[in-house]
């Protein structure tokens, strides 16, 4: 089973032809093993997951609720549950990776929940009663991260 439509294919590596120059094959090659591997896209979008103009959507930090002795993901939740259940269809966390600076925005590490919020298993417990989106913000790498330094000592990926 092709992952992704072969027009589609073409205009995501002409783009990346566009963007990285002689670079964009083995960029492409490596998008389409991450689509794999994520399988991003592989099973189709039901009806009533599509948003439309009636879907609410609340946009929020990690740590916006707190509750005493409690990490701040499962105080939102919680919070969420009682007060929002029916109210609004998606949370939408904004960055809740470990950070640096910038609000959270200078992100250190993009496959971890900063600790002082909670766990994955918050964001999953979140997902069990509201449909959960979050950032990714690649366009925002701390410099203490891995792949910042990755990249300034020449180490591949980059």
């Amino acid at each position: 089973m092709k992952l992704i439509p072969e027009l589609t294919l073409r205009r995501i590596r002409q783009r990346f032809l566009t963007l990285y120059g002689h670079n964009a094959e083995s960029l492409v090659e490596r998008f389409y093993m991450m689509v794999g591997r994520y399988e991003v896209g592989v099973r189709p979008v039901r009806s009533r997951d599509r948003w439309s103009e009636n879907d609410v959507v609340l946009i929020t930090y990690a740590d916006m609720v707190r509750a005493e002795g409690e990490a701040p993901l499962r105080s939102l939740r919680a919070f969420c549950e009682q007060h929002l259940t029916g109210a609004i269809k998606t949370v939408h966390l904004l960055p809740f990776y470990p950070w640096s600076s910038d609000d959270g925005f200078s992100v250190k590490a993009y496959r971890e929940v900063d600790p002082d919020y909670g766990s994955w298993e918050d964001v999953r417990a979140l997902e069990g009663s509201f449909a959960v989106m979050f950032d990714f913000v690649l366009n925002h790498c701390s410099a203490q991260s891995s792949w910042f330094k990755d990249f300034v000592s020449g180490v591949h990926p980059w």
